[in-house]
């Protein structure tokens, strides 16, 4: 259950959205796009129409316990896609919250035609 520190935060987000993209910027030093306004918009991420995702490989990397200490999606490239770059991303989001540990896309891409 949320704490009401959790909601004053959120509030405050909510009723001032300029603030996120400032914090970005002078307090992490993130290169914020120039923009003209800031929404708030729907915060729930589940799908009506279920995207399948599916990876190449996923590796898990286990310590001498047994405990799962990274995930590795393997992805092999065989020519450019720029869907991917949209897709990868969710890829890491989806095995880290499920195996819950590091998760690392390493792309396998053949050497362009020089």
């Amino acid at each position: 259950m949320p704490t009401l520190e959790h909601n004053a935060l959120v509030e405050m987000f909510r009723e001032h959205p300029e603030l996120a993209p400032r914090f970005l910027a002078t307090l992490f030093h993130v290169e914020v796009p120039p923009h003209a306004s800031v929404a708030v918009v729907e915060s729930s991420l589940d799908q009506l129409i279920p995207v399948e995702f599916r990876a190449d490989l996923v590796l898990e990397l286990r310590g001498a316990t047994g405990t799962l200490v990274l995930a590795i999606v393997i992805e092999v490239q065989r020519d450019v896609d720029p869907d991917k770059k949209f897709s990868w991303p969710a890829y890491v989001a989806v095995v880290r919250a499920r195996k819950r540990c590091g998760t690392i896309v390493l792309v396998v891409a053949r050497q362009g035609d020089e």
